[in-house]
């Protein structure tokens, strides 16, 4: 049985019982006394654990500064209070903060939370052509697959949005990139970028300023523009859904002064939901021309001064 406090002890309470980072079990180790011991000795001397405190304002404060911030490891902030993670996430929880989960590939989270730029705008169009967004279980990840030529493409945008992120290769036949992001998916999703969206993609929430940025990366990814067989003009399509290139004819109609007969199924035999908007002759690269004015465009799809013939 443990005899009498010694004066060694009693400062090793002093120093250690405060301290929640300091596990009963580990208390009780270091003093070979049982924990209701302890805590009667403490109480004698009026040492109070840190988490069964009242959070003071400051602590709040800090914890409001400090939780947040991805770039300060949950070993400092314990260290900072004094208290156990459970205890703090417990008060984060409270006071409804959200800590970042680690971000390894440097993913840019909140790059679609407000479309401000010409570039999220043109990337919004991109991914809502040619990109995937999944949720399954806890997953939330934003896709782009493309084929070997456009895999400069992919880096570009997987150098804007998270940098860190490794491209994939599929043999021989296409690269992609994915990003998990919950953050990122539910801004897509807020936008109008939804989960199986080929079938039922309408127009998104873009601001009237990027309209043009967002057909331009929608038509990079669901869009050709190229030489009619037999001819020395061009064709221009885009295809997609009917509610979509019902209001893309509008816009483009707005900004180029070139007249689009309303969209059209594209595959009268497959395919029911998908629809195509069009333009040949001169009225093509008068679009082309337009819809490429801030040079955004993915080159291999427009009109360029030292390529007469764009690609599909």
């Amino acid at each position: 049985m443990p005899g009498r406090w010694t004066q060694d002890e009693f400062d090793d309470l002093a120093r250690m019982y405060p301290n929640s980072m300091i596990s009963p079990e580990q208390l009780m180790q270091h003093f070979g006394r049982p924990w209701s011991g302890i805590q009667r000795q403490a109480k004698l001397y009026k040492l109070h654990r840190r988490e069964t405190e009242r959070w003071t304002e400051k602590e709040v404060q800090d914890l409001k500064r400090l939780y947040i911030d991805e770039d300060i490891p949950a070993e400092m902030i314990m260290q900072h209070f004094g208290r156990s993670w459970r205890s703090i996430t417990g008060k984060a929880f409270t006071l409804k903060l959200r800590r970042p989960k680690p971000n390894p590939c440097g993913a840019v989270r909140d790059y679609f939370h407000t479309i401000d730029s010409d570039e999220k705008a043109y990337w919004l169009g991109f991914i809502a052509a040619d990109g995937t967004v999944c949720i399954t279980g806890r997953q939330h990840v934003v896709r782009i697959d493309l084929q070997p030529r456009d895999l400069h493409w992919l880096e570009r945008f997987r150098d804007t949005v998270a940098p860190g992120m490794k491209i994939t290769k599929h043999k021989e036949r296409s690269y992609s990139v994915g990003i998990g992001s919950q953050e990122m998916v539910n801004d897509l999703i807020a936008l109008g970028i939804r989960p199986r969206k080929s079938w039922s993609l309408e127009w998104p929430n873009v601001p009237e300023a990027f309209v043009m940025p967002f057909l331009l990366g929608y038509f990079d990814g669901d869009g050709s523009f190229r030489p009619r067989k037999g001819r020395r003009d061009y064709q221009w399509i885009m295809i997609g859904t009917k509610a979509l290139l019902t209001t893309a004819r509008i816009y483009l109609q707005h900004h180029t002064g070139v007249e689009l007969k309303e969209p059209v199924r594209h595959c009268k035999n497959r395919c029911e939901h998908l629809y195509r908007i069009s333009a040949n002759g001169p009225r093509a690269p008068m679009i082309d021309r337009v819809l490429n004015a801030s040079g955004l465009g993915l080159p291999r799809k427009h009109l360029r001064s030292d390529i007469n013939q764009p690609e599909d």
